[in-house]
């Protein structure tokens, strides 16, 4: 993660109504977040778990449903996640086409994102999604893409991996869901992260060429 991202964060406080599609805000909620954990677990592999983190941040920011294997999952829930994934990733103001209601996102990048992080068992069928807060992300065929609102929302949660299990192809991660809005400062003007709101299990399938897929979001 860029250092300068890392450094916003401390400028913005964590509950802040995020501005421009909320790009700015989840980035540097999320890159402030790696950094204090990064910090705390140095000695537990931390760069992994950082890695991990970010790699899962978009999947678990507006809490999506529980599912035991990923053929199970909401997929309306699924396309939100990966438009949030696009959203993240390109956060420059001009990444994307401007149309009159907002920026369009190509379905091709819709679909491309969707197969990294859920795989090729699950069949994407582009629909008007529900971004969370609110916020509705518009299928339009015509346009073949989706068209996102210039609006803004605060993630619900940001990721804290306690713990990582290899098995095999797979890697069983204990997560804590922390909600963005209850970070405070301490005297000293330093970020200190709340109590989890809950814990939950979440199964990732290790690729041949060492990219990962979601296959599993339990509960604990």
């Amino acid at each position: 993660m860029k250092k300068s991202k890392k450094r916003s964060y401390i400028n913005l406080a964590v509950g802040l109504t995020v501005i421009a599609l909320a790009i700015v805000g989840i980035i540097s909620i999320i890159s402030g977040a790696s950094e204090l954990f990064t910090k705390r677990l140095e000695e537990e592999n931390s760069a992994k778990y950082a890695a991990y983190e970010e790699f899962i941040a978009p999947v678990i920011m507006n809490d999506p449903d529980t599912f035991d294997d990923i053929s199970n999952a909401n997929i309306s829930q699924l396309i939100s996640i990966s438009i949030w994934s696009l959203i993240e990733e390109n956060s420059e103001p001009d990444a994307y086409e401007y149309v009159d209601s907002g920026i369009l996102i190509p379905q091709k990048d819709v679909e491309k994102k969707f197969g990294s992080l859920f795989g090729s068992d699950v069949t994407l069928r582009h629909c008007t999604v529900d971004g969370g807060e609110g916020i509705e992300f518009r299928y339009s065929e015509s346009r073949k893409g989706y068209v996102i609102p210039i609006t803004g929302i605060t993630p619900i949660y940001i990721p804290k991996v306690t713990s990582a299990k290899v098995r095999e192809n797979t890697v069983i991660l204990t997560v804590s869901y922390l909600a963005s809005e209850q970070w405070v400062q301490d005297s000293e003007g330093n970020m200190v992260e709340p109590e989890a709101s809950k814990v939950m299990e979440i199964t990732l399938f290790r690729n041949q060429d060492g990219s990962y897929n979601v296959r599993a979001i339990r509960l604990v």
